[in-house]
């Protein structure tokens, strides 16, 4: 019988399958379920820089109260980074396949932030997609 090892990034996948970042990936139950249909490595879906500056952007009451804005912002921002590693450290202690992050950033600095926040939790490694609209 044939063997399905490989390797993708410097890492050993028992399987060549590698479930791509979507909103599936975001969920526990389901890496679990890709885990045990095969897969070799998943990767989360993506932290979206975009998204976190989209959403302090939306709060009105913001532009109101300019002197929280700082606070509001940097609490929104660290939140969604929070919860990113949670899913990250959750992931590393259910799965034993390979468990790769995902960060889609926008601006300067931002990347390299969220990077070392990510590899402090333990991802296996780290798509990076850099963006400029």
């Amino acid at each position: 019988m044939s063997t399905l090892n490989t390797t993708f990034a410097g890492l050993r996948l028992s399987s060549p399958v590698i479930v791509g970042s979507c909103s599936l990936t975001a969920n526990i139950d389901k890496l679990k379920e890709f885990q045990a249909a095969g897969a070799g490595a998943v990767v989360l879906k993506s932290l979206f820089e975009e998204s976190i500056t989209r959403e302090i952007s939306a709060d009105p009451s913001l532009e109101e109260h300019p002197e929280a804005h700082d606070y509001i912002s940097a609490f929104l921002s660290e939140k969604a980074v929070s919860d990113y590693i949670e899913l990250i450290r959750k992931a590393k202690s259910e799965l034993s396949i390979p468990v790769i992050a995902s960060i889609a950033c926008c601006s300067d600095g931002k990347w390299e932030e969220f990077a070392a926040r990510i590899e402090q939790a333990g991802a296996d490694a780290l798509e990076l997609n850099v963006m400029s609209l």
